[in-house]
């Protein structure tokens, strides 16, 4: 009997589709599978399936649809039709079920020896049972209207659900919110006593002669410190973009950047040497106030990646054409170490090493760069040789 029934399956869920699937392998039914009522319909037109196994919740056409249609049909009229759902189980969704001509209603939270009983039960029942057609179409206006109130009443289950999930996803967002700012507050806090503390110790110790290697311990400390510091404000100024919306207003690019030179030079106790060529006076641009620390970062990766007695940096401005729109070309070349070509994009992604020490501070001004659609690379100073120093170039949307 088993070998000539064969079971179509309907159902967009894959994972009860797969256990309904294997269930009716392992008892060695034929069958097939289809998403939704629309292609269900495509495999009766062209096989033949004595039982349809169906889900109600579906996209493009649902259980409910697909019975009346088969049951409205002469070629499929008396094909066993059996609901099996998850989401419709009130008794006015099974009232419904059989008004729409189902021969069995089954909730998928049946044991499945007991759903094996029923489909035993209705295949050995197949020839002397009664068929069930679609309900007379003088009563189809009574179906319908109960049938849009099903919807309606699920739709509107779903949306309290969703409105309960939202609910707790927000208080659970604020909670995060919350924990991570009183983090980055006092770890800030921390830092900058350990910052205070071994400058003064460092000062202290000046006028003695120390060990060499003390002293480098000491300048590894100041150093180590500052990059906690500066990964916290990173991982703050990236939490602020995820979570606001992203403005973009009109600045003087120049202003600002004139103003991150200074803080570059009262931030680090190494020489520094900048100069500026200015070669335009069109220097607003069309940003976003977090286009300072897009400069902040660039700039202080000049100076931590630098080993020579002497920082240079050279900052060029102008104005270009990209694609016939206008951009602030920005460019920063430094006499540091320099990056090689291999690492020239990772450098902007979480894919670089984080042994480089390069952290989040590149990552965020692609970021930057990335929501006021500029762009920022990295070219050699010297082209074809790292050794002598990056270029790294920025163009932000000039303003017209």
């Amino acid at each position: 009997m088993k070998k000539a029934i064969k079971i179509l399956l309907v159902d967009d869920n894959t994972d009860h589709l797969y256990l309904s699937e294997n269930m009716l392998k392992h008892l060695g039914f034929q069958y097939e599978s289809a998403k939704n009522g629309k292609e269900a319909l495509d495999k009766l037109n062209k096989d033949d399936f004595q039982i349809i196994i169906s889900d109600i919740l579906m996209p493009v056409m649902d259980g409910y649809k697909l019975c009346q249609l088969v049951k409205n049909e002469e070629e499929f009229k008396d094909i066993v039709f059996i609901f099996y759902t998850a989401t419709y189980t009130s008794e006015k969704d099974e009232n419904l079920a059989y008004a729409m001509g189902a021969d069995k209603f089954i909730r998928k939270s049946t044991d499945p020896d007991t759903f094996l009983e029923i489909l035993n039960d209705l295949i050995q029942n197949m020839t002397s049972r009664t068929i069930k057609s679609a309900t007379p179409l003088e009563s189809e206006k009574e179906i319908l209207k109960l049938y849009n109130q099903q919807l309606v009443e699920k739709l509107e289950k779903k949306v309290q659900e969703l409105e309960k999930s939202e609910a707790k996803y927000r208080e659970a967002y604020n909670r995060a919110e919350l924990y991570k700012d009183l983090f980055s507050h006092d770890i800030s806090n921390i830092f900058q006593v350990i910052l205070s503390a071994i400058q003064f110790v460092d000062l202290s110790l000046g006028k003695i002669d120390l060990d060499e290697e003390i002293d480098e311990m000491i300048q590894i400390i100041i150093h180590e410190v500052e990059r906690g510091s500066n990964l916290v404000s990173n991982i703050k100024q990236i939490s602020q973009m995820d979570r606001e919306m992203f403005k973009v207003e009109t600045l003087n690019a120049w202003e600002i950047l004139k103003e991150r030179i200074e803080i570059l030079k009262n931030s680090f106790l190494k020489p520094i040497k900048i100069e500026t060529q200015l070669e335009t006076r069109h220097t607003k641009v069309k940003a976003n106030d977090l286009i300072r620390y897009a400069f902040t970062n660039i700039l202080a990766n000049a100076v931590r990646h630098n080993e020579n007695e002497i920082i240079e940096i050279i900052i060029k401005v102008s104005l270009v054409q990209k694609e016939g729109k206008d951009y602030l070309k920005v460019e920063f070349l430094d006499n540091g170490q320099g990056i090689e070509d291999f690492r020239k994009e990772l450098i902007f992604s979480r894919e670089d090493s984080p042994s480089s020490g390069i952290g989040l501070g590149l990552f965020l001004a692609k970021r930057i760069m990335d929501e006021i659609n500029g762009y920022i690379w990295v070219e050699d100073r010297v082209k074809g040789d790292p050794s002598k120093g990056s270029n790294f170039i920025l163009l932000i949307p000039a303003t017209e």
